[in-house]
């Protein structure tokens, strides 16, 4: 198992207050391997998931522009694969 560390915690929400780069970073909770965590957010205007990055060694972060983002709610998934297979999608 994973959880986010930040922004926010699970299932928080978070609001921008400026434009700065936001790190978005989760830990592994469980003695399960880890071999790349996925990060995504989706786009309602496309209506689809989009890559925001990926990290294959701990601590799991990735940097999120927030000019890249939809006005409102936006939402970010994480996908964490062991040897390819995802094993846990949050």
């Amino acid at each position: 198992s994973i959880e986010w560390v930040s922004p926010v915690s699970d299932n928080k929400i978070y609001r921008i207050e400026n434009m700065a780069p936001i790190l978005l970073k989760v830990r592994r909770i469980s003695p399960e391997p880890i071999s790349l965590v996925r990060f995504k957010r989706y786009d309602a205007t496309n209506n689809g998931w989009v890559m925001v990055g990926e990290d294959s060694d701990p601590p799991y972060q990735v940097y999120l522009n927030p000019s890249e983002l939809n006005i409102g709610y936006n939402q970010i998934k994480i996908s964490v694969l062991n040897f390819f297979q995802c094993i846990i999608c949050i």
